[in-house]
């Protein structure tokens, strides 16, 4: 199990950022779709209260190309 900063599939593909051991870099990772276990990642995500969207780029390249998106449109995380 990972923790993704963010994540995107290209070719059959899925392409995810994690933190590096020291907290001061992205890693990209790539692994074939078919490696993904979609179902727990969609209940890990939802448990967290995060909404799990594939997209065919990074986020941040994604509302670069898509200024029309807005971040409400994502639920508000669960408050502690």
């Amino acid at each position: 199990m990972f923790d993704v900063t963010d994540y995107w599939l290209v070719d059959g593909q899925i392409h995810f950022t994690t933190v590096d051991e020291r907290g001061a870099k992205l890693v990209e990772h790539v692994r074939d779709f078919d490696a993904l276990n979609l179902q727990t990642t969609i209940d890990v995500n939802t448990g967290r209260g995060f909404r799990f969207t594939l997209r065919n780029e990074p986020l941040e390249q994604y509302l670069r190309n898509h200024p029309d998106a807005s971040p409400q449109d994502s639920p508000n995380p669960p408050k502690n």
